[in-house]
């Protein structure tokens, strides 16, 4: 049944608005409309309609403020400071994170989608991952800088 796999406490009818009450954080999560195409009967827009809310969710994280692209801003920013092109990926990863620790750990704020501390823990992971590249194809700063030590 899709409601195991993809929870849904309930599902609005078509045309109707609704806001995420989360009264635990203070907040509500700004109102979606469900298009009138839905049906609350299909799979896909279950599917569709869950997608949405996470969106939201992550939105209300990540970019509260009027600019609903200013993760993805800091994130290229970021970008531009490294040249070569396998480093690019990890660094769109770690800037988001810290995107979003830039907007939850101001005061008052509180995470909507996951615990601030799984964003410190991807950011560790993240990095260990990039310095394991790094050291898999012989090109960690340690390995430039003329160490020979081996890591672990």
């Amino acid at each position: 049944m899709l409601g195991d796999k993809y929870p849904i406490d309930f599902f609005p009818e078509p045309g109707q608005t609704i806001q995420v009450q989360a009264p635990k954080f203070n907040r509500v999560l700004e109102g979606l409309t469900v298009p009138e195409s839905i049906k609350p009967t299909e799979p896909v827009a279950a599917i569709i309609f869950e997608c949405s809310n996470i969106l939201n969710k992550k939105r209300a994280d990540y970019s509260p403020g009027e600019d609903r692209f200013s993760n993805f801003k800091f994130t290229a920013h970021l970008l531009e400071h490294f040249t070569r092109d396998e480093d690019l990926p990890y660094v769109a990863l770690i800037g988001t994170k810290l995107s979003r620790l830039s907007e939850l750990l101001r005061p008052g704020r509180h995470p909507f989608n996951e615990p601030v501390k799984d964003s410190f823990i991807d950011l560790i992971n993240y990095c260990i991952l990039w310095a394991a590249y790094h050291e898999s194809q012989g090109t960690s700063a340690a390995t430039e800088s003329g160490r020979t030590e081996q890591v672990p």
